[in-house]
């Protein structure tokens, strides 16, 4: 039963490991497209990158 119940708090570990890098990565697009409008509305030419 213990080993059953580690295996199950690995799979949650995992799967709420998993959810929030997605919400991160999600988070830092927003951040990056929001910094990047500004940029060329204060007539910064896009970055090489884009």
């Amino acid at each position: 039963m213990r080993s059953l119940r580690r295996f199950l708090i690995r799979l949650f570990n995992l799967a709420d490991r998993r959810e929030h890098e997605q919400r991160l990565k999600e988070e830092m697009a927003e951040h990056i497209a929001l910094e990047t409008e500004e940029n060329l509305r204060a007539g910064l030419p896009l970055p090489m990158f884009a």
